[in-house]
């Protein structure tokens, strides 16, 4: 189809190796991939920072079954929901989530936005 081999590695880096997925990404809208994809964040960024003092995340990742989950949710992201609802894993990882997207809006407000005169 005319796709650099990058291209295609990035599509089915982000859609979980789904075909179909890949395909609908690749010719559709797409964001440009972070090269930083495979990095996870910053440790000195507020985000990291926030999420690591936050009790819960603390508590939570003393629980070996912490591991077992960040493992299995990278080998399969279908296993998330399980995740989610595991009592031993699931609050700290809705507590991740809710500290990441806040901290992100946040980020996000704090920037100025651009003007169309400015694009």
């Amino acid at each position: 189809m005319g796709f650099q081999e990058k291209e295609v590695i990035d599509a089915l880096r982000i859609s979980g190796n789904n075909h179909d997925a890949a395909c609908d990404w690749l010719l559709s809208d797409r964001r440009p991939v972070n090269e930083d994809l495979d990095q996870g964040l910053d440790p000195n960024s507020h985000v990291y920072k926030s999420i690591m003092s936050n009790p819960v995340v603390q508590l939570g990742l003393n629980n070996p079954r912490s591991l077992l989950a960040f493992l299995h949710m990278l080998e399969n992201p279908a296993s998330t929901a399980q995740w989610l609802n595991d009592p031993d894993t699931g609050p700290m990882l809705i507590q991740i989530s809710r500290i990441y997207h806040a901290e992100k809006h946040s980020a996000s407000e704090s920037q100025p936005h651009r003007t169309s005169s400015e694009c």
